[in-house]
């Protein structure tokens, strides 16, 4: 590679993080206007569902729940902490069941069959997921709001909790047929070091179908700078909302490391020993396997 490439190459690197700079004040404010209107988006899907019943807080009270909803089915009332946040540390998971504890025990009074609810836009890891039902708090996660509410969130037609919902309301025949074709090329794939080119070239199709634009596009057979070790694949990752980019800001993972195994006798400890040698500062890994 020549002076002028480097150069070149180099521009391009400074750019990308220039326009992560540049992005990053509108990310900010887009997601404390989403952060701000969630609550009442959940109230508006709610309020034209049959099963529940949206109650009036008494004002006497000195803490105020984010929402309080009757079910008409079972007759039960419900009060609700509403978040944005898609990942949760432990300690927030206390705070959180501590605070919908504490209104339970409030409103106790005034309803007497009252059950918690969480409701948010992530996923919670089975822990914590057991950690709340062990209090007898209902988890509606973003799985549960589209799958409950789904005709609802169709009919408000909202484009940026669609986005944030990750409603996809029709994924193009051309797309389906790309997936499906990847799927029968693994299939086809014999496992062991004899088709391991072509095992290796699928990953990269794969990684790049599964992850772009979210990531970067693969870069294939990466040596460190004492060209010892040498990765199968890296993605950069500047990714600036949900999982990457909460995995670049907090575990370092500016490029993801993926190495391919297309092993007839499976991942075996020496593998994950290889690819811990590839791991330096500002970097995180997947492994890819062969099932068979």
């Amino acid at each position: 590679m020549n002076n002028k490439n480097i150069m070149e190459e180099k521009n391009q690197k400074i750019e990308k993080i220039q326009n992560i700079d540049k992005n990053y004040n509108l990310n900010m404010m887009k997601d404390l206007l989403i952060s701000r209107a969630f609550p009442e988006y959940i109230k508006a899907i709610i309020s034209k569902n049959e099963r529940y019943e949206i109650v009036e807080q008494p004002e006497k009270l000195s803490i105020r729940a984010d929402l309080i909803l009757k079910d008409n089915i079972s007759g039960q009332y419900k009060v609700c902490e509403i978040k944005t946040n898609t990942i949760y540390t432990q300690e927030r998971i206390n705070s959180i069941r501590d605070s919908i504890n504490e209104y339970k025990m409030t409103l106790s009074n005034e309803y007497a069959n009252i059950q918690g609810v969480f409701i948010f836009l992530g996923k919670l890891s089975l822990k914590n997921q057991q950690f709340l039902k062990k209090d007898g708090i209902e988890i509606w996660d973003r799985e549960y709001i589209v799958s409950h509410f789904r005709k609802e969130i169709e009919e408000i037609n909202n484009p940026d909790f669609n986005k944030v919902l990750k409603i996809i309301e029709f994924i193009p025949e051309k797309v389906l047929n790309e997936y499906d074709e990847k799927i029968k090329k693994l299939k086809k794939c014999e496992p062991g070091t004899e088709h391991w080119n072509e095992y290796q070239i699928l990953v990269g199709e794969i990684i790049e179908l599964l992850f772009c634009p979210q990531l970067e596009k693969p870069l294939q057979e990466i040596y460190d700078r004492s060209r010892i070790n040498r990765r199968d694949y890296i993605m950069p990752n500047y990714c600036q909302e949900d999982f990457w980019q909460f995995m670049r800001q907090n575990y370092c993972a500016d490029y993801i490391v993926i190495d391919a195994k297309n092993s007839a006798r499976g991942v075996k400890k020496q593998d994950i020993l290889q690819i811990a040698n590839y791991l330096k500062k500002h970097r995180n890994r997947f492994i890819c396997t062969h099932f068979c």
